[in-house]
């Protein structure tokens, strides 16, 4: 029996090559986008900030910023950390939510302790001390830079308070020893309407009683150079200008 010749296959040419390549990299693509799970988020660093709020007891939640530069998951342990101007575009930010008595220190859920007064006036310079009181409702270690915060009208019963005493050309804001200087900014805070409070700041030079209507002025990168200010909180709608409380509008009508 005759063998078959053998049949010889034509080459494919160039152009026959590059359709054949290109229908087989269309289907690869189709099947990959069909089958594969979308690829991860780039920022790792929000992925284990919002681990950090889950595990120190937190709920990651959005809310509303417009102070220019805040990321997720910012220090909400700090006064006005997510309120400027309301001019500023406002965009949605996750924020950590630790609950009542609690914030998001930028690491993770911390408790807001109410501050040891006696240590504060202590650690800040000053002795503790007793003295007689007449003004109902005053508790131990108040304000005494405010001028006649403990002597009331004579008809009222006095009673012993215990007070810090800074010594000369100082006085106790109820939080820490200050000078004078200090002390009426903070009068100027009550003054028109506004709460001394104390928040953390990593913001180099910024000094007690800042500016709040400025956008940002204690809110910069993270770092180890955290410290304590007094803040005079103004609340809603309102800002400290350095001198006293006015309104968002009052203070963009000054700039």
């Amino acid at each position: 029996m005759t063998p078959n010749p053998i049949q010889q296959v034509k080459p494919i040419d160039n152009r026959s090559q590059r359709k054949l390549l290109g229908a087989v990299s269309a289907l690869v693509i189709v099947a990959l986008l069909a089958g594969c799970p979308p690829a991860p988020p780039d920022s790792d660093s929000d992925s284990a900030l919002e681990q950090a709020c889950i595990d120190s007891g937190g709920t990651v939640t959005t809310g509303t910023c417009n102070c220019e530069g805040t990321a997720d998951f910012y220090d909400n342990c700090m006064v006005g950390a997510c309120t400027c101007p309301p001019e500023f575009p406002s965009f949605e930010v996750q924020v950590c939510d630790c609950g009542e008595g609690r914030c998001f220190d930028g690491t993770e859920c911390v408790s807001l302790e109410e501050p040891d007064l006696e240590q504060a006036c202590i650690d800040s310079g000053g002795t503790v001390a007793t003295g007689s009181c007449n003004c109902e409702g005053t508790a131990d270690f108040y304000n005494n830079c405010m001028d006649g915060a403990c002597t009331c009208s004579p008809e009222f019963p006095s009673f012993e308070v215990q007070v810090c005493d800074c010594g000369e050309g100082r006085c106790f804001d109820g939080t820490e020893c200050v000078s004078w200087d200090d002390s009426d900014l903070a009068q100027a805070c009550i003054d028109s309407g506004g709460t001394v409070t104390t928040g953390p700041c990593n913001c180099e030079g910024t000094a007690d009683f800042y500016n709040t209507c400025v956008p940002g002025p204690c809110a910069c990168p993270p770092g180890p150079q955290s410290f304590e200010l007094q803040v005079c909180d103004c609340g809603e709608d309102r800002c400290f200008d350095g001198t006293e409380c006015v309104s968002w509008e009052d203070a963009l009508e000054e700039e």
